[in-house]
């Protein structure tokens, strides 16, 4: 019975060491820490990083935006969180009508392969 007790206890000491440890990896932010827990910082850069939203006469435009092989889509949330409109854009394709969205503060998603890529806030006005 005692050897049932102490191995239980040595599996409990040995689980919690083990949890502390791992739990020491992700503080701090600097190099020498980094490279002690084989971290690597994402290295993907956004595509959409230039991409910018202007609007005039009621419609939006997107500029710069890239050449991808999936399309990518523009959803316009209200302030609530609630889906008003979307649409694809592309390169060619790059405007919204907006002629039906009351005056307010809307907000602009663009989403590639189900991930947010760059949001934009929009407001409208009288």
């Amino acid at each position: 019975m005692k050897r049932i007790i102490l191995s239980c206890a040595l599996l409990a000491a040995c689980t919690i060491a083990r949890a502390q440890a791992s739990a020491d990896v992700f503080y701090g932010d600097d190099a020498t820490n980094a490279k002690k827990t084989h971290y690597k910082p994402p290295t993907e850069d956004n595509e959409f990083a230039n991409t910018e939203m202007s609007m005039s006469n009621r419609t939006i435009s997107f500029s710069d935006l890239p050449g991808l092989t999936k399309p990518t889509w523009a959803i316009i949330t209200n302030g609530d969180g609630e889906q008003v409109k979307q649409m694809r854009v592309s390169k060619d394709n790059n405007t919204i009508d907006i002629h039906h969205l009351q005056q307010g503060t809307y907000f602009v998603t663009l989403v590639y392969k189900n991930k947010s890529k760059k949001a934009f806030v929009l407001e409208i006005g009288k």
